[in-house]
C-alpha cells in the first residue's frame, strides 16, 4: 500500500501554510459554505469537516482527488510523494 502525500506551498501573510489551511481557505474563499461545497464534489458533509479537522493527509485519495477538482487545482499542480 503506498501512502499518499501532496504538497501545496502558498504563502499568506509571509508564513508558509499548512496543507488543510490553505484548502480551508480556499473553500471559504470561493463557497458560501462548507456543506454546500461538499455536497458539490459529492462526499458528505461529515466527511469533509472530519477532513479539515484530521487533516487532508489522512484522507483517503479519492476524496482528495474530488475536493481539489472541486477547488480548480488541476492534476499537474499537485506534487505527489509515494513512499
Amino acid at each position: 500500500m503506498y501512502v499518499f502525500s501532496y504538497i501545496i506551498k502558498i504563502r499568506k501573510g509571509g508564513e508558509l501554510m499548512k496543507r488543510t489551511q490553505i484548502i480551508e481557505s480556499m473553500i471559504d474563499e470561493k463557497w458560501k459554505s462548507r456543506r454546500r461545497f461538499a455536497e458539490h464534489i459529492g462526499i458528505p458533509p461529515t466527511t469533509l469537516q472530519s477532513i479539515l479537522k484530521r487533516g487532508v493527509g489522512n484522507a483517503s485519495i479519492d476524496n482528495v482527488i474530488k475536493i481539489c477538482k472541486g477547488l480548480g487545482i488541476e492534476d499537474e499542480k499537485i506534487a505527489v510523494n509515494l513512499y
